[in-house]
């Protein structure tokens, strides 16, 4: 199966990965610098094409995904700074990180909804 992760190297992702690689599947990642992935980490997935990174700001730069995804991990949000949760959100690509799959693929979104205890932030996770 070729999964898309977005935030391959953020705390979730970085979890998630090895998992999957190990699992035998084929990983897209995207994250916002590839200088600053483990590379050395992941070396023989990469290697063997395998694991493949794409560098772009899912709130901004969408890079250019493969037309095969089977599955996309869709590990993004928006909280940060500020109160503007919605708006970051609405801005959120989604869609166009997506488009690769093919009809009928699931799309998975991670959140911590449960776990959060602010009310703005548990509202944008709702909406993921």
């Amino acid at each position: 199966m070729h999964i898309l992760l977005t935030r391959a190297n953020a705390y979730i992702g970085m979890r998630l990965l090895p998992t999957l690689l190990e699992a035998g599947h084929i990983v897209t990642g995207i994250v916002r610098s590839i200088t600053r992935f483990p590379s050395s980490q992941f070396q023989p997935f990469i290697e063997s094409k395998q694991l493949t990174l794409l560098e772009g700001n899912l709130l901004g730069n969408l890079p250019p995904v493969p037309e095969n995804i089977d599955t996309v991990y869709y590990l993004l949000h928006s909280m940060g700074g500020g109160s503007s949760f919605e708006e970051r959100e609405a801005e959120c690509p989604r869609l166009q990180a997506c488009s690769p799959l093919r009809p009928g693929r699931p799309a998975i979104a991670g959140s911590s909804h449960s776990c959060c205890r602010d009310e703005n932030t548990r509202r944008s996770l709702a909406s993921v």
